[in-house]
């Protein structure tokens, strides 16, 4: 079974790269975007915003986030904000509360935020590795599982995870970064299977990104916020 759908997936990807699919319409649909203060999420609450969805930024910089709602606001779009810290399992329980009973059905998540610690495997400190899977992986894990039965239920959705290319390919000093960002790969997939064995998989769909920037990291500098994006 497992050779066969890589195979399929090879020709579906060939596929795809020179016949690109129909974008769907968003025009109303709820997105949910963590780590929307800054960087790559920011960016994606615009362009989501532009073609007419509903965005829900989270992240846990209250005034950063509060900086892109105002812009979004500015430009006519609808928008809200919600102070988060995705790497605590209890506000996520409550962030999901307040959601669903403030703005309804999330038809769309969007796990992007992360934090990207650097050091060698000998030297980085517990704190860190816990932070980073907490904030990286596991925050995936129960967005994911607070939401994805509301899709199930009404039988549409889609879940993205920003990945990297350091969830491709190992990275010297940033293990534990890779290790987490490996672990989407798994989980995005996993999850598809159990879509596809409920015979959803027309209807809710999964999607990994694995995207690259040159940004300070690479001069050994710890850094959260991917400069290279920004509001055009």
């Amino acid at each position: 079974y497992m050779l066969t759908r890589k195979i399929y997936i090879s020709y579906e990807r060939f596929f795809v790269f020179f016949i690109p699919p129909i974008q769907k319409p968003i025009r109303g649909e709820l997105v949910l975007i963590t780590g929307a203060g800054h960087g790559i999420g920011r960016q994606l609450a615009l362009e989501f915003a532009i073609l007419g969805a509903r965005v829900i930024c989270l992240d846990v910089n209250e005034g950063s986030n509060k900086a892109v709602i105002l812009t979004l606001h500015v430009r006519g779009y609808e928008a809200y904000g919600i102070k988060c810290n995705i790497g605590d399992r209890n506000e996520i329980r409550n962030m999901v509360k307040q959601v669903k009973a403030e703005y309804g059905f999330v038809s769309i998540i969007v796990n992007n935020a992360a934090v990207m610690p650097v050091g060698g495997l000998m030297d980085i400190t517990d704190e860190d590795i816990l932070e980073t899977f907490n904030v990286n992986i596991l925050s995936h894990f129960w967005i994911i599982k607070e939401f994805l039965p509301d899709m199930v239920e009404r039988k549409r959705g889609h879940v993205v995870a920003i990945s990297s290319m350091c969830g491709v390919s190992g990275v010297a000093d940033m293990a534990t970064y890779c290790s987490t960002k490996f672990a989407i790969r798994g989980l995005m997939e996993a999850a598809a299977e159990e879509v596809r064995m409920m015979g959803l998989e027309d209807r809710i769909f999964f999607t990994t990104a694995f995207p690259f920037m040159w940004t300070q990291v690479w001069h050994r500098t710890r850094i959260t916020d991917f400069r290279g994006c920004s509001l055009p």
